[in-house]
């Protein structure tokens, strides 16, 4: 009960964790940098209406482009992008009927850097290690916290008893 009411009650204890939990969330969001992270752009919020009436004639446009792409940092310290972009464009000319120009993208990038790769993944190593290191000093305080805990109130609850104890026998 006297270490659930010190956890609950002790500042230190409390900065200890949030300092672990802060290494590991910065190991986290370097992690996120060597991940495969996708993105996409105009799916459908960029539609383009056009109507234009040339010599009696009327044209009504509607296209709707839009791209998926997705980038990593790959294991030799390069980057990968892949990017897939779709066009459609659809064009009504009245009783005509209408035409449609669809057209599509691929593309795939890839680049590597002129540095080793140990000094581009140092950044992810040197969190790794933070983390290590958090939760070791975290354990290490966690044991001098039970022991400053047995020494302030089990050992002085203990010695009152004893004491409460001797001066008992004293007395008969």
């Amino acid at each position: 009960d006297i270490v659930e009411f010190a956890y609950l009650n002790s500042r230190e204890y409390q900065s200890q964790k949030e300092t672990l939990y802060a290494t590991a969330l910065a190991l986290t969001r370097e992690r996120y940098r060597y991940m495969t992270k996708f993105s996409a752009g105009g799916n459908g919020a960029t539609v383009d209406y056009d109507h234009v009436r040339d010599a009696g004639v009327e044209s009504n446009t509607l296209s709707l482009p839009s791209s998926v792409s997705s980038d990593r940092v790959i294991a030799l310290g390069g980057t990968a992008v892949a990017r897939f972009a779709n066009n459609v464009v659809l064009t009504f000319k009245g009783p005509q009927g209408f035409a449609e120009d669809i057209s599509s993208n691929l593309l795939f990038e890839f680049t590597q850097s002129v540095f080793q790769r140990d000094i581009l993944l140092e950044p992810l190593i040197q969190s790794e290690r933070n983390v290590v290191y958090a939760g070791r000093n975290f354990a290490r305080f966690r044991k001098q916290f039970y022991f400053s805990l047995a020494q302030t109130y089990y050992l002085d609850l203990l010695s009152t008893y004893r004491a409460i104890e001797i001066n008992t026998q004293n007395y008969f």
